[in-house]
């Protein structure tokens, strides 16, 4: 989306990228598939402008060679931990450098190696103020990688989805309140540690277990349908299994578009259980649209696009994520209220986007 916006306005983008493809490009802007400090020494200098979509400490020396500045767009944490994720082999370090190098090693000399050997490049950005603009996808990543300064940039939603949004209108009264009464408990998400799925099912079938507390006598259950394929695939199904909730708990592939839309509308409520600090949580952008009843965990984006506009509940805490089942069944759905023009909307990120340009020149 970044190079697009910006070639749309006028100006002439090239990507660089180390992504290989065997089609010849035919999209509106040149693609150069050469990622190497020389290549990106030479395509700097003769640049006006350079970004880095992700934080690649090769194109930040590369700009600081060539005397330019840089803007990088940050996706995740790369700038204070060796992962980019805040955790290694499913065990969490908080951030803390310490922790971090730990289970570098943990898991090899060689990663344990690249993490001590960041931490004194990664400083030397971090001082390089003049030489670089930092862009987070999200408050809270702004305030983990200790960038008050930074432009806050959120990741932007499918275009399927709002082009679905548009065509199917807004939903009616009769439409969530038949949602509410009949539908289901929905995920949406790849099935991952991080994505914290399996702390739903254990939630889901903590709240069974105590009998379903929320529901009317008359309110059939809901089931639990989790649209979701990844390598813990096996590791859900097997949960589901020993904890006897595979009668209630249906796994299908996952949703996107359309289908997505349709799929949120029909739930009671769709639950965003993340462990990990997301830091855009492009999901929840897409449910925010669609206006539907989250569940989400507080810490991470996916918190800070439903703070005040659906139920916040600790991140991997599977009792008070029951409860708060419990509550949305007995209170009643908490809807957000989509306008277009929240900052993580599509018109707030092109206009973000293309501020960063100024004052530049249209080719």
């Amino acid at each position: 989306m970044i190079a697009q916006v910006w070639q749309e306005a006028g100006h002439d983008v090239e990507v660089v990228t180390a992504t290989p493809d065997d089609q010849p490009w035919r999209g509106p802007y040149r693609v150069s598939r050469s990622w190497t400090l020389p290549t990106l020494v030479r395509k700097i200098a003769a640049s006006d402008f350079v970004a880095t979509n992700g934080y690649s400490r090769v194109a930040v020396v590369a700009s600081a060679l060539s005397r330019r500045s840089v803007v990088v767009f940050h996706q995740g944490y790369q700038l204070i931990c060796s992962d980019g994720l805040g955790f290694r082999d499913r065990t969490f370090h908080g951030f803390r450098i310490g922790s971090d190098i730990r289970l570098a090693f943990a898991a090899g000399p060689k990663q344990g190696l690249r993490a001590l050997a960041r931490v004194p490049v990664d400083a030397a950005v971090r001082a390089w103020s003049p030489g670089t603009k930092h862009v987070v996808p999200s408050r809270h990543v702004a305030t983990r990688l200790r960038l008050p300064d930074s432009t806050v940039l959120y990741q932007p939603p499918n275009p399927a989805v709002i082009a679905a949004l548009e065509d199917l209108g807004p939903q009616t009264v009769e439409a969530r309140a038949d949602a509410h009464e009949h539908g289901d408990i929905v995920f949406f998400g790849r099935l991952v540690f991080e994505k914290g799925c399996d702390v739903l099912v254990r939630a889901y079938a903590l709240w069974l277990g105590r009998g379903g507390p929320g529901l009317r006598p008359d309110r059939a259950r809901p089931r639990l349908v989790i649209y979701g394929r990844g390598p813990e695939l096996t590791q859900i199904e097997a949960l589901v299994r020993d904890l006897d909730v595979a009668a209630s708990v249906d796994i299908r592939p996952f949703l996107g578009g359309r289908d997505l839309v349709l799929a949120a509308r029909r739930a009671s409520v769709v639950v965003v259980p993340s462990v990990w600090e997301e830091p855009g949580a492009t999901i929840a952008v897409e449910l925010f649209a669609c206006g539907v009843p989250v569940i989400a965990t507080a810490t991470g984006a996916q918190g800070e696009i439903f703070a005040g506009q659906g139920s916040l509940v600790p991140n991997g805490d599977v009792s008070t994520l029951a409860d708060a089942i419990a509550e949305h069944f007995s209170s009643g759905p908490i809807f957000p209220h989509p306008t277009g023009y929240e900052p993580w909307g599509l018109p707030a990120i092109s206009k973000s986007l293309l501020a960063l340009l100024d004052p530049m020149p249209i080719s």
